[in-house]
């Protein structure tokens, strides 16, 4: 049998890898701009409309805390979460 390649020392593997980092900090930095672009929007209107974090943890029928984590910014919205934001609250979501 041949010899096993160490990973670490092959440069076309070490270039994807860096590669996919670059791409991974992108990605992430999209993602923490469109998760906060929609939870200022849901924020928002929930002012303009006086509507509670309890009334959305009724509508939503999700726990207080996911509310607390959609509203930061920092939550990974799913589509579905999306669509029923919507639906509940009436708004467009823009990203």
């Amino acid at each position: 049998m041949g010899e096993f390649i160490h990973l670490s020392e092959y440069d076309a593997l070490d270039e994807t890898r860096k590669f996919l980092e670059q791409e991974s900090d992108f990605l992430t930095d999209e993602f923490v701009a469109v998760s906060l672009q929609i939870s200022a929007q849901v924020h928002g209107f929930m002012q303009i409309q006086g509507i509670t974090k309890e009334n959305l943890v009724e509508c939503m029928d999700v726990p207080f805390e996911t509310i607390d984590s959609w509203l930061s910014g920092i939550h990974d919205f799913t589509i579905s979460e999306i669509i029923r934001l919507r639906n509940i609250l009436g708004i467009v979501i823009e990203y």
